[in-house]
């Protein structure tokens, strides 16, 4: 398996046309092969699907992370001299 692979539309379009074409030459692929692309391409659709609707929130939650975190974060506190010294 590679990994680090960047997927986006251009990948979705290639692995649809990849499928076509396999289908179109059934005769020459072993019918395993091509069942195992088929679920791999419908999978790889249904993933993206899931990663379209997750996107936004995870970005919510980054951005959310790193206000809270700027927040909780306070270096010139009151009681930050006593606080370093327990560091």
């Amino acid at each position: 398996m590679r990994t680090g692979t960047k997927l986006g539309a251009r990948t979705q379009l290639f692995v649809k046309k990849a499928l076509e074409i396999g289908t179109q030459n059934s005769a020459t692929l072993p019918a395993s092969f091509l069942e195992e692309m088929r679920k791999d391409a419908q999978l790889f659709e249904t993933l993206a699907l899931i990663q379209l609707a997750v996107d936004p929130l995870q970005k919510q939650i980054d951005d959310t992370v790193l206000q809270v975190g700027g927040e909780a974060y306070v270096p010139d506190a009151p009681f930050m001299p006593s606080a370093k010294l327990h560091l």
